[in-house]
């Protein structure tokens, strides 16, 4: 993927932030140093769609044709809408033998130890599609089990029955040999006909296993959704005459090709709020002030961040719609906008919910202020 300076020789710099409600444009002119803005409403059954659109509109507007852009900024919000509502991809688990609760015991820590109604999240992969796999490393990273053809065959063979658009690999101490456990991801990948197999230790090699199992479910959750989200955009940039290159900003505050952001989906979940946030501070320091809080709601999440010193706050551990993320991240807090399915609960807390005065805010009931 080619960065901005070797793209065309487009003037126009324009970055693009896909929301739930709203897809907003901004064209920064290098030749004038004119800025201009633009707002189309988003399109949920196809994000690229309103973006697309509205890249036609916003271009015609401003009497500027489709080779006058030289690079695109894209942030986006597809992949954390999906984590937060739950509506992503239907993945399955792969996991060490022994290890098939992993997700269900996680820290075995409750959300609040002092609320009785407390609710743990559902977890992303249920049970019954957790498929356990004779393989693992000892401490040391030396391979204490290595899967067998027979062996290969039948967990392939399990997940084929699931009916799954992805899976995730995590391997007891995979951290410290994963060249070998994304060999066994590939082995299980060809066959199935390609089935988007994450391997934990390739997203994030180091020690918690219930952490790394984690992250590699959210990437296997959302990839299809991005994947395909990437492919109908990038056809539909070229058939409007777009040619410039695309560049998806990353949670981090860098950005990421296409390619790695399909590879990687994981790294753009917080891509359109960590956006906001690095713009905030950058126009804070043009305007003297070092230390801001920022806040951007949406119309399906809104995001917090505290900047010190002129820079945002970086933090290798964030909450996702009550699921902890490891990976280095601007430090954005999101809360959902009450889009997420029902939690299973006990009926005690049904109960209590069902008395005047309860409502449901962020990861658990709370009692309404009186």
């Amino acid at each position: 993927m080619k960065d901005f300076a070797q793209g065309s020789q487009g003037r126009l710099r324009i970055g693009i932030d896909v929301g739930g409600t709203f897809t907003d444009f901004v064209m920064a002119d290098s030749g004038t140093g004119r800025v201009a803005l633009y707002k189309e409403p988003s399109t949920p059954d196809d994000p690229s769609r309103a973006l697309i659109e509205g890249l036609e509109k916003f271009l015609a507007r401003e009497g500027m044709a489709p080779s006058d852009v030289g690079g695109l900024m894209h942030g986006t919000t597809i992949g954390l809408n999906a984590i937060i509502q739950r509506r992503g991809a239907r993945i399955g688990l792969i996991i060490s033998k022994g290890y098939r609760d992993i997700l269900e015991i996680a820290r075995c820590r409750m959300p609040s130890s002092f609320d009785l109604h407390a609710e743990k999240e559902v977890p992303l992969v249920p049970r019954a599609r957790v498929i356990e796999i004779d393989a693992r490393f000892s401490r040391d990273g030396k391979l204490a089990a290595m899967p067998s053809e027979a062996e290969l065959d039948r967990v392939a063979e399990a997940l084929k029955a699931q009916g799954l658009d992805a899976a995730a690999l995590m391997l007891i101490n995979g951290y410290a040999d994963p060249e070998t456990e994304g060999a066994i991801a590939a082995k299980l990948a060809g066959r199935l006909a390609g089935l988007p197999i994450t391997s934990a230790a390739a997203i994030w090699p180091e020690i918690r296993e219930y952490e790394r199992t984690l992250v590699a479910c959210l990437n296997a959750y959302i990839q299809p959704l991005m994947d395909a989200y990437f492919a109908r955009l990038t056809e539909g940039l070229q058939r409007i005459g777009v040619t410039a290159p695309l560049l998806v900003t990353a949670s981090n505050g860098g950005s990421l090709s296409v390619g790695s952001a399909v590879a990687r989906p994981v790294e753009t979940i917080l891509s359109g709020p960590a956006s906001g946030v690095m713009a905030a501070v950058r126009q804070a320091g043009q305007s003297g002030m070092e230390n801001i809080i920022t806040f951007d709601m949406g119309g399906t999440s809104s995001d917090m961040a505290v900047a010190t010193g002129g820079e945002a706050g970086i933090a290798t551990r964030t909450d996702i719609g009550g699921l902890p993320l490891v990976l280095p991240v601007v430090d954005v807090t999101a809360i959902g906008a009450g889009g997420a399915p029902p939690r299973r609960c006990c009926p005690a807390a049904r109960a209590a919910r069902s008395r005047p005065g309860w409502r449901r805010h962020g990861r658990g009931p709370r009692r309404a202020a009186r």
